[in-house]
This record gives structure tokens, sequence and C-alpha cells, in this order.
């Protein structure tokens, strides 16, 4: 047998109970806030890095060029075949 009372929980005062909800609703509001920047720097990224990417496309594409313009001046006017160079031409 049991003995001797059930333990009751405290009851917070309602001025300490409103703070609470205040700063909890405080912190709502922070993290969506947050959440928000977070969002429009991923886009700032995601611009850059496509800028960045197509960039680098048309460095690798000259890149590409130059190495076909030397290597048919050293094969004297030889054909050259570069991968995707078949699409260009139109058959005959």
């Amino acid at each position: 047998m049991a003995q001797g009372k059930l333990k009751v929980k405290s009851k917070v005062p309602d001025n300490i109970a409103k703070k609470k909800k205040q700063q909890a609703q405080l912190k709502k509001v922070a993290k969506a806030q947050s959440k928000v920047s977070k969002k429009s720097k991923n886009q700032k990224i995601q611009v850059s890095a496509k800028l960045h990417k197509e960039v680098q496309k048309k460095i690798n594409s000259n890149i590409e060029s130059e190495l076909a313009s030397i290597a048919n001046r050293v094969e004297e006017g030889k054909p050259w075949k570069t991968i995707g160079s078949e699409i260009g031409q139109k058959k005959k």
C-alpha cells in the first residue's frame, strides 16, 4: 500500500507563463526569418554557380578549337576529326 500524498505539479504564475509564451513566439519568428534569408542566399549561390559553369564551358570550347587548329597545322591539312564535328557537317 502506498502511503503519503500524491505529488502535485506546481502551477507557474501567469506573468511568467506569458513571458515564456512570448519568448517561444519570438524564437519561431526568428527561425522563420532565418529560413527566408537562407533561401535567398541559396538562390544567389545557384546563380553564381550557373555563371561559373557557363564560363567554364566557353573556356573549354575555346581551348578545344585552338587545339584542333594547331592539330590541322601540324598534320598539314589532313582531315582532323573531333568529337561532335560530325554533327556540324552536312551529309552528301
